[in-house]
């Protein structure tokens, strides 16, 4: 194969990851706010402990999400990667990850 069809190749799969990237984001978005308005709307789980967790771990999960995506796409689509530029990220990110 030649350069030019590896670099193609390349930009094409690039390209991909960041629209699966943005698919995801939308993805645990919405499914994380049902979560929250369903369990916190609905008399039948106000006063339950295990909806409690769930409630918690949706925002949990909704942070997560923002700040795991972000450095992807940060990283993918425009080649800036907050781990070599960032000190308290660089530290940070192995905790998050865990």
């Amino acid at each position: 194969m030649s350069s030019s069809t590896i670099g193609d190749v390349l930009n094409t799969v690039r390209q991909y990851s960041v629209y699966l990237n943005y698919l995801a984001i939308i993805g645990g978005i919405f499914g994380h706010i049902l979560n929250l308005l369903v369990f916190t709307q609905l008399k039948r789980f106000r006063n339950n402990r295990y909806a409690l967790y769930i409630i918690i771990e949706s925002i949990i999960a909704l942070i997560f999400l923002f700040i795991s995506t972000t450095n992807v796409l940060l990283r993918i689509a425009y080649g800036y990667d907050l781990s070599d530029n960032n000190l308290i990220w660089c530290r940070m990110r192995f905790i998050f990850y865990q």
